[in-house]
């Protein structure tokens, strides 16, 4: 789509260009840099444009922020939850001899959690676990409201398993 007049007038850095979306919304003028220029033989130099720097919103130009981290945070909890992993290694090669390896390192997840938030509803556990040296100890466990409840649910409902779990004596 064309970009109106009104639009590319809007003061924004140099060598930028502005391009229409096509949508509707605060991202649909977005301004790209200029990077270099393409040369092809027998034809006019071509214009190369990099990254997206900024939006054209409401007549003004806004520089594109910061996103937000999705990856992990910038600090994790470290002592109680490195203190309780410690001690728990002969927890773990119990768990290991009654339940399949991922269940069990769920449930010692689970554990070592409510030990550190003794309260912790299981909505809020993957929160937990993400801000906590848990997390890198024992990684990969999806520990979403939903999964939580369903996997405790069916351990209540495995008497074999439990039985099998707590009749086991530690070596």
């Amino acid at each position: 789509m064309a970009v109106p007049e009104e639009v590319k007038k809007v003061p924004r850095p140099v060598n930028t260009t502005v391009y229409d979306a096509g949508r509707v919304g605060p991202k649909r003028f977005f301004v790209r840099e200029r990077i270099g220029c393409k040369y092809i033989k027998g034809h006019n130099p071509q214009p190369v444009y990099g990254k997206v720097i900024g939006y054209i919103y409401e007549g003004k130009f806004i520089p594109k922020g910061l996103e937000l981290r999705t990856d992990k945070p910038d600090s994790l909890s470290f002592g109680s939850a490195a203190f309780a992993y410690s001690v728990c290694q002969t927890l773990k090669q119990e768990l290991f001899e009654s339940f399949e390896i991922k269940t069990a390192l769920t449930l010692l997840t689970i554990a070592l959690l409510r030990v550190l938030k003794p309260r912790v509803p299981n909505s809020r556990l993957n929160s937990l676990y993400e801000r906590s040296w848990i997390s890198m100890f024992i990684p990969g466990i999806q520990l979403s409201g939903n999964t939580v409840s369903k996997l405790l649910n069916n351990l209540g409902k495995d008497a074999e398993k439990r039985r099998h779990f707590f009749c086991t004596t530690p070596q």
